[in-house]
């Protein structure tokens, strides 16, 4: 009998970019997908507008955001959902940050 092992952690193979952020989809389904980003040191991106809505939880480190007019200090543990179009901008991100993103796709 073939057992696959299904046991994954987030904290396994983390590789810090030099620049930017990674993306590594943990799963996709329907409309649906859920991302592990880890994060470079990053000082002032462009504003972001994307076309899903997402839920995010900030894992490991630390990072500032500021969506609409609102600054957001998130640490390990805060989380946070954005609206489909809603602008945001990463102020500053610690290198090494681990988040959990979630996208849910209108369809």
């Amino acid at each position: 009998m073939n057992h696959q092992n299904n046991n994954h952690n987030i904290f396994d193979k983390i590789d810090i970019p030099h620049k930017g952020e990674l993306f590594e989809t943990l799963l996709q389904k329907s409309n649906i997908i859920i991302k592990r980003i880890v994060s470079s040191h990053i000082e002032r991106s462009e504003i972001i507008t994307q076309d899903e809505e997402e839920w995010f939880i900030l894992v490991e480190g630390s990072a500032t955001l500021k969506i609409e007019e609102q600054y957001i200090s998130l640490k390990r543990g805060d989380y946070y959902f954005l609206k489909a179009k809603q602008p945001h901008q990463i102020l500053h991100v610690e290198a090494g940050t681990i988040w959990l993103a979630v996208y849910i796709d209108k369809q």
